[in-house]
């Protein structure tokens, strides 16, 4: 009996360790995409106070849903990177030339500005 076999008569499917791949440590899909959201940003050359492209249109340019946009949204405003208002839209907030820097490998830590100088 091989290996598929016996995932089968197990009755569940044979499972990849999710903590590490050929490319680094797992990360959700919507890390990637407030990544990729950020680097669209700095292309487009938005300015803070610019309306960002729609959902529908940001999941259609990365090649992802709608979910993984809003979460990746939701991850850049907890950041200040830009403004979720609902029913609105999203505009762009902070500074461009931050657009780069967001790797969400370390889930958050660093990312958050930093207010008076502390």
């Amino acid at each position: 009996m091989d290996e598929k076999s016996v995932a089968a008569a197990d009755g569940k499917p044979p499972q990849e360790p999710r903590d590490a791949g050929p490319t680094g440590p797992y990360r959700p899909g919507y890390e990637l995409v407030a990544e990729q959201i950020l680097e669209l940003i700095t292309e487009l050359r938005l300015e803070p106070g610019e309306r960002m492209p729609t959902e529908k249109d940001l999941a259609s340019r990365l090649g992802t849903s709608r979910t993984v946009v809003r979460e990746a949204v939701k991850i850049l405003s907890a950041i200040g990177r830009v403004r979720a208002q609902k029913g609105r839209g999203a505009l762009c907030d902070g500074r461009r030339e931050l657009a780069g820097v967001l790797t969400l490998a370390s889930r958050w830590a660093g990312f958050i500005p930093r207010r008076g100088g502390a």
